[in-house]
């Protein structure tokens, strides 16, 4: 009996003294979403690895680390990291239709067999 109490006594106590709940993805969304002035529902976010937590949103990528005091642990803002810029093809061009091709019905007519009855094909 007694070492059942003894037993007993010791799981309770290595219980209180158990780590830490890890910080949730609700509470860095959460957070997020305050710091960044962004919906919850336009954040994405990336686990970097077992401590720190990234989010893209509204425009901005930023990075939290978990911070635990005690046994109640959070994110905590570490800093922003730059966007790159998104690629412009505003520099594409199409290439002009070969000459003589403009009228697709007119080569169209030359081929045996080719029926064009379709209007626009």
């Amino acid at each position: 009996m007694r070492r059942l109490l003894f037993f007993g006594a010791m799981a309770v106590v290595t219980a209180g003294c158990a780590a830490s709940a890890p910080a949730t993805a609700g509470q860095l969304r959460s957070r997020a979403a305050f710091e960044l002035a962004c919906p919850p529902e336009a954040l994405t976010l990336v686990r970097i690895d077992e401590t720190t937590g990234g989010v893209f949103g509204c425009g901005r990528r930023v990075v939290y680390v978990e911070r635990c005091e005690g046994r109640a642990c959070s994110w905590a803002f570490d800093r922003e990291v730059p966007v790159p810029p998104m690629r412009s093809y505003a520099h594409v061009h199409t290439l002009p239709r070969a000459p003589g091709l403009a009228q697709d019905s007119e080569w169209r007519r030359r081929i045996p067999g080719l029926v064009d009855d379709q209007p626009g094909f």
